[in-house]
């Protein structure tokens, strides 16, 4: 049987308020699932507290320097209209 590929689709990666622990529960299932996510350079994470998957995490639509919530309905735009990797499954956060 063919494993599946799965693409994770993150609205931002390093922000804490729970997403994160679905992420790590979904790579323990499927270890070599893609992560994407729009990339900010600016985060709410502490270095220390850091996923141990971040690093995997690929650039997707855009590269901010921070967000500005003026903007965000231009993100959303962008983000729904970026082509999406050749995938079997795409969850999205």
């Amino acid at each position: 049987m063919t494993r599946r590929r799965l693409t994770i689709l993150l609205e931002q990666a390093a922000e804490q308020g729970g997403t994160e622990r679905v992420v790590e529960a979904v790579l323990r299932h499927w270890p070599d699932a893609r992560v994407l996510s729009p990339h900010f350079r600016q985060t709410n994470v502490p270095a220390e507290a850091e996923p141990w998957w971040l690093d995997r995490v690929e650039p997707f639509a855009l590269r901010a320097q921070r967000r500005r919530p003026l903007l965000t309905p231009h993100y959303a735009r962008r983000i729904a209209r970026a082509p999406i990797p050749a995938t079997d499954l795409l969850l999205s956060f």
